[in-house]
């Protein structure tokens, strides 16, 4: 146990650079930012690496040269770079990608088709595409990890999505003169006064920006499901696993992904080996005591308005919700086309469900296209649990599910059927590597 915790300390000490300069900024972001990548680049295989870069450090690298240089398009280089390191790969495996990536491609086609059908193509293309760029880029993004899952520590990764996160958190507070958290338990404090900052529109703002709450949160939650779904942690490693994510989001005030990392690792605690009633108390220690922290700080205002107002217009999602039905209605067989929710003329708001989303914009008809999609992908499904194989995609699945019934829209929540997609293509990999040992027997 020792010898495993010697093993992480550089880990933890990166860490603490990046907490410790959120309470006080002494570090200059420049450097801090090179020893974050160096311990990272280190301390990482270049399979995560190039992972990162596809997934969530094109958003991070943007920031960090935008906010420090006024520098714009390095999240494009960064994914560039990523493309370029895996195009071997991709030129070696591409037909058996796009072809076990079929019912993604499907899906995508229909919304297109929709939207030209509907008239919506002038308004909206813009969201299409945005659509098809962040589903075509987790897909391969998957796709890869899947591949290349042997040279991956997998608890590391996850280790670090908490480190990228924390040390963007930082990075805004730093840079937009934000007030830092007045005690270790000050969680949420960055929601509270990030404001109406983080939905600014980048190359409109100059100099003055901050990362939407949500986005710590999502790459917290590609770290730890990734992790759950490959690999059997010990007690011990769940407890760091969870210190980190709870800092890490919390200090945001991203209730959704609050929610999500709790409902995860108490399925993961009590699918563990050990003892049942021991698992179950640190659950519930666990709960009550994050719950009452939480309590206090973001959720008491928040819960004081739900149950005043209800859920729904408590959360401030009531009319959005209500439009989606509204517009279902008026058109039920199929929908209003894909892009054709608006809000008071708004085209780029959404129901923030990705049901009443689907059956606003492609009604009935659409609506059972990709549930089709979903369900006749059984080989994806088999490895929603397959210890066998020694993965359990539900983990995955079942995250960025749930976000997609209470955040986002489509254009985001694509990323549910581009990783089911892959996991299609990882059963297919699987299969072909079963069938060259029996070969090689």
């Amino acid at each position: 146990m020792r010898s495993k915790l010697k093993e992480l300390l550089p880990d933890f000490f990166c860490w603490g650079l990046c907490f410790y300069n959120l309470f006080s900024p002494v570090i200059p972001q420049p450097i801090l930012y090179l020893i974050v990548m160096w311990f990272a680049i280190k301390r990482l295989s270049k399979e995560a690496m190039i992972f990162c870069c596809l997934m969530f450090l094109r958003d991070i690298n943007h920031a960090m040269f935008f906010l420090s240089f006024h520098i714009p398009m390095m999240s494009y280089l960064t994914v560039l770079i990523g493309l370029f390191m895996i195009w071997s790969f991709l030129k070696e495996n591409g037909k058996d990608i796009f072809v076990k990536g079929k019912y993604l491609w499907l899906i995508m086609v229909y919304m297109l088709l929709s939207m030209i059908i509907s008239g919506n193509i002038e308004v909206n293309m813009k969201k299409f595409t945005e659509m098809f760029v962040i589903g075509t880029l987790t897909y391969i993004s998957y796709v890869y990890i899947f591949y290349k899952r042997n040279k991956i520590d997998f608890f590391r990764l996850a280790v670090y999505c908490t480190i990228f996160a924390l040390f963007l958190l930082q990075l805004n507070v730093a840079a937009n003169h934000y007030a830092a958290p007045s005690s270790p338990i000050d969680f949420g404090f960055y929601r509270l006064n990030v404001g109406t900052d983080m939905y600014a529109d980048l190359a409109n703002t100059g100099i003055l920006y901050a990362t939407h709450y949500q986005f710590f949160g999502e790459v917290c939650t590609i770290g730890f499901t990734l992790c759950m779904a490959f690999k059997r942690m010990s007690l011990g490693q769940v407890i760091i696993l969870l210190f980190f994510n709870i800092i890490s989001i919390g200090y945001t005030g991203a209730r959704q992904y609050l929610i999500i990392m709790f409902v995860l690792f108490a399925i993961y605690i009590l699918l563990m080996k050990g003892n049942v009633f021991g698992k179950v108390l640190i659950i519930i220690g666990g709960i009550a005591v994050v719950s009452y922290i939480m309590f206090q700080s973001v959720m008491s205002e928040y819960v004081n308005i739900i149950s005043d107002n209800g859920l729904l217009e408590g959360s401030g999602r009531a009319g959005l919700f209500e439009t989606g039905v509204q517009l279902f209605a008026s058109n039920p067989l199929t929908g209003v086309g894909f892009g054709g929710y608006n809000y008071y003329g708004r085209y780029d708001a959404y129901p923030h469900n990705i049901i009443v989303e689907l059956l606003a914009e492609v009604g009935v008809i659409g609506f059972a296209f990709v549930l089709s999609c979903v369900f006749f992908n059984k080989k994806g499904f088999i490895l929603l649990y397959c210890p066998k194989k020694r993965f359990i995609g539900m983990y995955i699945v079942l995250a960025f599910f749930m976000r997609s019934m209470i955040s986002l829209s489509l254009t985001g929540n694509i990323m549910v059927f581009s990783i089911l997609s892959a996991m299609t293509y990882f059963s297919y990999l699987s299969n072909k590597e079963n069938r060259m040992k029996n070969i090689s027997i």
